[in-house]
């Protein structure tokens, strides 16, 4: 969307010049025949030759592009990899290794990036001096083929007058070919993806279907064809299952993890590929679904919950109070109307899940699918939320057909009936679904799910911040100096600006001593005028053949340099965002590298051109200087016009982009909520007026564009008449080919005053993104990676040894303007004890490990391990060898499971297995094609949630930390995998001293001690039975 689409845009407003260009061509040369006779042909001929070489490089030119996108495509993902999971990174100390393989896949990309660049240089060189060479040859076949006729200035400065009209449409046409290649490859890539089967098209849905009896009826079973129908068939994840859920019923859901169940929603809301059977509800019925992770929209709270819906307050309140919003609502600093943005900063996890459940809740759903929504909840919150949806004399949900998912099992006695799932089936293939009554229901029939299309990605980030392209960034001086710098300094800009002056000193000569060469003709022909002519024309030889040179030289070294500043920028870009603290990837979004590169390249040339044609214009009529200060005063005031106008009309551009990408972002993440909802055309319907505001700010910068061009025009065709007008005065005083040479170089200026304005108003944008980036490569890093003298001497004292841990009055608080997390928080964990962390959502539980793993250093106070504090060491010995974590949003990497197990190579085979062993992940790891070498899609997606909570779990088992941190890590898993895991703690990992924060309170039941913590202090301390029999403590009002 970023990239290919730009390119698409960048290439289409060209595709007229394709025949725009050549026809000009082609006029200019039927002129040169008709002036110089055959002579011509030659010229016309080595210009024609400009179509094989221009294909020829156009075409290894695509080759290297294509063979480096792969590579750039991978980098990439690679980049959005570390953004996506940087937390995980730093939470394990990984984010410097990830750092340096992302410098090392750019390093690998330089030599296609030097291939490509290298091609563009002599692209652009054959467009530059071809034109140049044209007219020495043509002109040299007329003297040679006519050795006794002088060169005149009615045949030399016409002929050079129309190679030069041909000169710009050749320079262009090259530059044009490569963006419409760009486009073409850009083109493909969207086809391919447009291309692939729309969920909606490819996945049957919820049909309709009534019998007379007003029961629900099914047509027999059907099979449906998958989308990848060469695909090679995957074993079935839910397997000839049947049942009938009535309206008023709750169906539980539950099994164990990888069992099947959140396939076997995805199956009923037809994100899954039905092998056979189908799905019936009643005619006009609406469906709701709460994700297993928490979907949020970069939009207020109330504007979450009623997701389209008019506004009803009574009903609003009731949803509110019922998903034990009220709080949390009264809490916010604009309480409903408080903006959630991307990632969710802004709410806990509980918060989110809370907000997407009263989202299901409010719609009014007669069918609502519930995927694990309560493991995000302490014991509480959840018992109060699910009497007030299904309980009490007018429970929300009386009315609703449910379909609960997860491992909740202490409300399996209120469920009308109960279905565990084992490897896809009931245990029982009868089932314990009830008897079917004669009223509406929902009906799923011999279902056999291949597989589930999910979209796991959390929402978005929060609302405190401008849109993008609000701010008043501005190309500056700055800004270009520190490209120059970053491309070599003095070593790169003095030999450029040197190719340049020789590149315009020979072109210029060229035209000033062919104006000689026509002024000195002899008056008779003979042997000494032939010999003469020659010479001439050997020294205007020299001159092109050192132009040619010249402009490679320039070309190839501009184009090199840009190459090393983009190596340089992205180093200091990387290297910065890398070690920027949490809340900037909470709160900022990463740009992309942007450099002048060629278009700083056009910028410069036509500068040159300007000063050329400029210099020759007022050396040979000095009185048009008086016409050139006052189309320089007007122009200056039509550029200043311009410039006010179309930045404003660029910053526009930019903001109407910003809501639309974020548009299409949240759309992705949240497709099986949207389709579930039967929201899809409301969405598309905003997703078209977006876009339409997008064109409309497009083509109104568009056409300031063109405003401009007119006036250049104007201004070009006033400094043309004015030489003319001089030259017609003095035409005593100055001979015809001085005066040819002025009004073909005035002729010129008009083309090049065009080409400046515009690719000076392109490196503007372009300089707005370098201007971003160069301001993150100055972004405030967190503390050091490494203290040499402290981590040497931890090294050398085993640090950690023990592993007690103590927390003394730490306050944190995640920006200056919001309330602390942790106020004054302090305990003491003796080595290798087990200790619950347990309070109600928001209490700042969490906050405890961004504390601990200095994801957030704190305010005031002091946290120490093993007596050291820990703010005194580099944050690769604390994170990366002393503390490890396992979070309650389990991160799984693109590529082998055994990357996702251990991304810096570090262990054994025999060591992972071990490991998986211990989480009870071995068997399902074998079951697969390739064991360890098994891929993971992005994020995991092909894993269900528990089971990448395993694989993290085992990751943690492998590592074997001094200090170990649970953070709501058991909250996807069933019991029995939670029973397992503890015991894999406790036999493998003895003397670890284990911290964890849990809302189940049977997993921490057995642990030494629990902390409640309440408003970002410990308020409650002891053994779990002691503090459980103590009348009134606040454990016991949790349970």
């Amino acid at each position: 969307l970023s990239n290919d689409a730009q390119k698409l845009l960048d290439a289409l407003p060209l595709i007229h010049l394709l025949w725009a260009c050549p026809l000009m061509i082609l006029v200019a040369a039927l002129l040169l025949v008709d002036l110089a006779g055959v002579a011509a042909l030659a010229g016309i001929g080595l210009l024609l030759t400009m179509i094989p070489l221009n294909l020829l490089l156009v075409r290894r030119l695509k080759a290297a592009r294509a063979a480096h996108l792969p590579h750039s495509d991978a980098r990439v993902a690679r980049c959005l990899e570390l953004v996506k999971g940087v937390r995980a990174l730093k939470f394990h100390g990984w984010d410097a290794a990830f750092e340096a393989d992302l410098l090392a896949r750019r390093e690998r990309e330089l030599p296609y990036i030097r291939t490509e660049l290298g091609l563009f240089a002599r692209l652009m060189t054959m467009t530059i001096a071809l034109p140049q060479l044209a007219t020495a040859l043509a002109l040299a076949a007329a003297v040679l083929t006519s050795p006794s006729s002088p060169l005149t200035a009615d045949l030399a400065f016409p002929v050079l007058s129309l190679f030069s009209v041909v000169r710009f449409p050749i320079m262009f046409f090259g530059e044009l070919v490569g963006q419409l290649t760009q486009g073409a490859v850009a083109l493909r890539r969207i086809g391919r993806f447009l291309a692939r089967a729309e969920a909606a098209a490819a996945n049957p849905r919820l049909r309709v279907s009534r019998s007379r009896s007003g029961r629900l009826s099914a047509p027999p079973p059907r099979r449906a064809v998958p989308p990848a129908a060469k695909a090679p068939a995957a074993p079935l994840a839910i397997d000839r299952l049947s049942l009938r859920v009535e309206r008023g019923e709750l169906l539980l859901v539950a099994g164990a993890v990888g069992c099947g169940k959140s396939t076997f929603l995805a199956g009923v809301l037809g994100e899954a590929v039905l092998e056979a059977g189908g799905v019936r509800t009643s005619p006009g019925e609406a469906v709701a679904y709460c994700a297993q992770t928490a979907w949020v929209q970069h939009m207020s709270v109330r504007d979450n919950i009623l997701f389209g819906s008019s506004f009803d307050e009574a009903r609003y309140t009731a949803v509110v109070n019922a998903c034990a919003l009220r709080a949390d609502l009264a809490a916010l600093p604009h309480g409903d109307a408080t903006v959630v943005g991307e990632r969710g900063v802004t709410l806990s996890g509980g918060q989110q899940q809370r907000v997407a459940l009263a989202r299901a809740v409010y719609s009014r759903p007669s069918l609502l699918l519930l995927d694990d929504v309560f493991s995000a909840l302490d014991g509480s919150t959840g018992r109060h939320i699910f009497e007030a949806l299904f309980e009490g004399a007018s429970p929300l949900l009386g009315s609703a057909a449910v379909l609960l998912v997860g491992h909740a099992t202490q409300f399996a006695p209120k469920a009308a009936s109960c279905l565990v799932l084992h490897a896809g089936r009931p245990p029982n293939e009868a089932g314990d679904a009830a008897e079917p009554a004669e009223e509406e229901a929902v009906e799923l029939e011999a279902a056999e799910a291949a597989g589930a299309e999910k979209s796991v990605v959390p929402g978005s980030a929060t609302g405190d911040f401008a849109p993008e392209g609000s701010d008043e960034v501005r190309l500056g001086v700055r800004t270009m100096l520190a490209w120059a710098r970053a491309a070599g300094g003095w070593r790169w800009f003095l030999p450029e600006l040197l190719f340049f002056v020789c590149e315009r000193f020979t072109y210029v000569g060229a035209d000033f001593w062919l104006s000689a060469w026509t002024e000195a003709a002899p008056e008779a022909a003979g042997e000494s005028s032939t010999a003469d002519q020659r010479a001439r024309l050997a020294v205007y030889s020299g001159f092109i053949f050192g132009n040619a040179s010249f402009a490679f030289l320039r070309t190839w070294w501009f184009v090199s340099g840009g190459a090393v500043a983009a190596r340089s920028i992205f180093r200091r870009l990387l290297g910065a965002v890398a070690r920027s603290p949490m809340s900037f990837f909470d709160t900022t979004p990463v740009g992309r590298i942007a450099a002048p590169g060629p278009k700083g390249l056009t910028v410069i040339a036509s500068s040159f051109w300007l000063f050329s044609g400029l210099t020759v214009v007022l050396a040979i009529v000095p009185v048009v200087a008086v016409a050139v200060v006052v189309c320089a005063a007007v122009f200056a005031a039509v550029h200043m016009l311009y410039l006010r106008s179309g930045v404003q009309m660029q910053r526009l551009y930019a903001r109407a982009q910003a809501p639309l990408v974020s548009l299409i972002e949240e759309s992705v993440a949240g497709g099986a909520t949207i389709r579930a909802f039967g929201e899809t055309h409301r969405f598309s319907s905003r997703l078209a007026l977006l876009n339409d505001d997008a064109s409309t700010a497009f083509l109104a910068f568009v056409g300031v564009g063109r405003w401009l061009a007119v006036r250049l025009e104007t201004i070009g065709a006033l400094i043309s008449v004015s030489v003319c007008v001089a030259l017609s005065a003095l035409s005593e005083q100055l001979s015809g080919p001085i005066a040819g040479l002025a009004v073909i170089w005035s002729f010129n200026l008009t083309i090049t005053l065009n080409f400046l304005v515009l690719s000076t108003s392109e490196l503007e944008a372009k300089g707005v993104s370098l201007e971003r980036v160069l301001g993150y490569t100055a972004l405030p890093p967190e503390a050091p990676r490494e203290q040499p003298e402290a981590d040497a001497q931890a090294e050398r004292e085993g640090w950690p040894v023990r592993g007690e841990l103590r927390f003394e009055a730490v306050t944190l608080r995640y920006r200056p303007s919001l309330p602390p997390a942790l106020d004054g928080f302090s305990c003491t964990i003796a080595a290798a004890e087990r200790v619950g962390i347990c309070g109600r959502t928001g209490a700042g539980k969490s906050s405890v490990a961004a504390a601990l793993f200095r994801l957030v250093e704190v305010e005031a106070g002091r946290i120490s391990l093993d007596g050291v504090d820990l703010r005194t060491l580099g944050l690769q010995r604390v994170r990366g060898r002393a503390l490890g974590i396992v979070t309650q949003e389990p991160v799984l990497f693109r590529g082998a499971v055994r990357r996702s197990l251990d991304p810096l190579d570090q262990f054994t085979d025999e060591a992972l297995w071990g490991a998986l062993r211990a989480v009870g992940m071995e068997p399902a790891v074998r079951g697969l094609a390739d064991g360890l070498s098994s891929e993971s899609e992005e994020g995991g997606v092909n894993w269900s949630l528990g089971e990448r909570q395993l694989l993290c779990f085992a990751r943690a088992v492998l590592r074997a930390p001094r200090v170990l941190l649970l953070d709501e890590a058991t909250a996807s898993i069933d019991h029995a995998a939670d029973a397992r895991i503890q015991s894999a703690l406790r036999t493998t990992m003895r003397e670890t001293t284990l911290l964890t924060v849990a809302h189940r309170l049977h997993t921490v039941v057995d642990y030494d001690r629990i902390l409640v913590l309440s408003a970002g202090r410990c308020v409650e301390a002891g053994a779990p039975h002691d503090l459980l029999r103590q009348e009134g403590s606040a454990l016991s009002e949790m349970v």
